[in-house]
């Protein structure tokens, strides 16, 4: 797993030379995911597909190149591809893998190939395919690695032995496969690294440009409040988003820094921008995506388009997601379709075009699963899975919540805790329903309900406002109140947040509350950010919190303010 500085040097001439493009992979827990001129998807109703030239087996049975998507599997949950190899995790926490897997072993044979999907394992949240190796998180939040990567012990065992995966540690959160570099996310949000150093990958280089040909082989400490990473593929650059949506990035390969202009190696993290959703990058680009859903990058343009590499360019807007794979990108829309850039080599567009390098965006699929976002799906899941979640709510994720929305989660969750319809509920405690013509704008049976129960109250004396979103500070007041409402002896505070002059008076007791019980706090740098919008997704983890805090329904208490 060495690299030699002699090699390097002649791999590095050798690839410029060639003008050739490594390609992205990797990502875990993601409904798309990009590879070795292969491309996969999972679309709404569960059914993973897939396209493009996966040589060791595509998944659907055969060898060839697939011009257009085909159907692969059903009830899938993610999908994670690289090289000539692809694993996807069902529904029912089972992992499944096609294509060649160098070092996982099966009976006598080491180093199988299979054309179609096999079940490898059983209790898995979330798989990574790297570099002839997969990472496996299970649903204890323990990480286990298969193949051709070391264990992170401190010595240079293997996983590539007839045994199968090797556990790694416990209290994990998120993962990324690297090249021959491991990147975790634990539970306390700190990224770690271990594994291959060559490019700087695990950014503890003192001096900036140095290189260190030694792998290290125990964890390594990189960076605090984490919540997502991605390599590059040959480890040039590391990009991590923090929980403050600040994007970083380190290595040698050269990077664009709003502050700095263009940086050509760095063996430590350097701040990139602000307000970043998710990002890829290969062996030339970067791509990133913005909290406002806008594409930027840096490097050539997938399209053809003449842009200076070494800047941020603006690509296109309503972007949610994007993976690279080999010359080519897939992108997923807010609209739920799935489009496609750059070159057909291995034909991993999805489209019949001679077209080496550049296309322009072109949509594939319509849709396309809507998923929670990585650091959300743990929770998200077991709130359904908890039947805290209605049906017609599932979806939308990333989008805002709603007053009348979040009176629903209330509900919902009051319900499942104590076991009785919310008509049986409000007769144990003595109360009644309010009347239907409470609001003039609203007669929805769990809000009038939350308003019976002091959770909510109107925006005037006779309007509730139903549609209008929910602001982080809100949320923290619905959250308060819920727990009031199931008896919940109520103790308030107001941690010291940076932007504490910036929360409403009213509101800071609730954010207290909600702080000291672990349900919510800050968006990373010491700040709440109380008038930021509450997306979908995060009020179905801090209900499946609240739920968990709630011992059980005291119907004899009642808190009020």
């Amino acid at each position: 797993m060495k690299k030699l500085k002699s090699i390097l040097g002649l791999i590095l001439v050798t690839t410029l030379c060639l003008n050739i493009t490594a390609f992205a992979g990797g990502e875990a827990g993601s409904i798309m995911s990009a590879g070795h001129g292969t491309t996969y998807v999972i679309r709404n109703d569960g059914s993973l597909w897939g396209w493009g030239g996966q040589y060791s087996g595509n998944g659907n049975g055969y060898k060839e190149k697939q011009i257009t998507p085909v159907k692969i599997l059903d009830n899938v949950r993610s999908v994670s591809a690289n090289d000539f190899t692809a694993v996807a995790v069902k529904k029912d926490d089972t992992l499944w893998g096609w294509g060649n897997f160098d070092g996982y072993p099966k009976g006598n044979k080491l180093d199988p190939t299979y054309l179609t999907p096999v079940k490898f394992l059983e209790d898995v949240k979330m798989a990574a395919c790297g570099k002839g190796y997969i990472l496996v998180l299970k649903n204890d939040n323990s990480l286990w690695v298969c193949g051709d990567m070391y264990t992170g012990d401190g010595t240079n065992t293997q996983a590539n032995g007839r045994d199968g995966f090797k556990k790694v540690l416990d209290d994990v959160k998120y993962m990324h496969a690297g090249r021959e570099t491991v990147y975790i996310i634990k539970e306390d949000d700190t990224l770690w690294g271990y594994g291959d150093n060559s490019y700087a990958q695990l950014g503890n280089m003192t001096i900036e440009g140095d290189t260190n040909t030694n792998d290290e082989l125990s964890l390594t400490k990189i960076l605090e409040d984490v919540r997502y990473v991605t390599a590059d593929p040959d480890g040039w650059n590391v990009l991590a988003v923090r929980s403050d949506n600040s994007l970083y990035c380190w290595g040698t390969k050269g990077f664009y820094t709003e502050e700095y202009g263009w940086i050509e190696d760095a063996g430590k993290p350097y701040k990139i921008i602000d307000n970043v959703k998710t990002c890829a990058a290969d062996g030339d680009n970067t791509f990133i995506v913005k909290t406002d859903n806008s594409l930027w990058g840096w490097g050539y343009s997938y399209e053809g388009k003449s842009v200076d590499e070494k800047s941020l360019n603006k690509i296109t807007n309503d972007v949610l997601n994007i993976s690279l794979g080999e010359r080519h990108a897939a992108v997923v829309k807010s609209d739920y379709t799935l489009w496609t850039m750059g070159g057909n080599y291995r034909g991993g567009l999805g489209y019949d075009i001679d077209a080496t390098w550049y296309t322009p965006l072109t949509m594939i699929l319509d849709k396309v699963q809507d998923s929670p976002a990585n650091w959300a799906v743990d929770e998200v899941e077991k709130a359904i899975g908890e039947k805290l979640i209605p049906e017609d709510l599932q979806n939308n994720y990333i989008k805002p919540i709603t007053r009348e929305e979040f009176c629903i989660l209330a509900i919902r969750m009051i319900e499942v805790k104590s076991g009785m319809d919310i008509d049986d509920y409000l007769h144990e405690v003595g109360i009644e329903i309010a009347a239907n013509t409470t609001f003039i704008d609203c007669d929805t049976k769990e809000v009038l309900a939350a308003k019976a129960l002091g959770i909510t109250d109107g925006t005037s004396p006779d309007t509730f406002e139903p549609d209008k979103l929910l602001t982080r500070e809100q949320a923290a007041k619905f959250l308060t109140t819920t727990a009031m409402a199931c008896g919940r002896n109520v103790s308030l505070s107001t941690p010291n947040y940076a932007d504490i002059s910036e929360i409403a008076d009213w509101a800071k007791p609730y954010t207290g509350y909600v702080y000291d019980i672990n349900v919510m706090k800050g968006v990373g740098g010491g700040r709440f950010a109380p008038q930021d919008s509450y997306q979908r997704q995060q009020a179905f983890m801090t209900m499946y919190r609240i739920w968990q805090a709630i011992d059980s329904v005291d119907t004899t208490t009642r808190i009020n303010f």
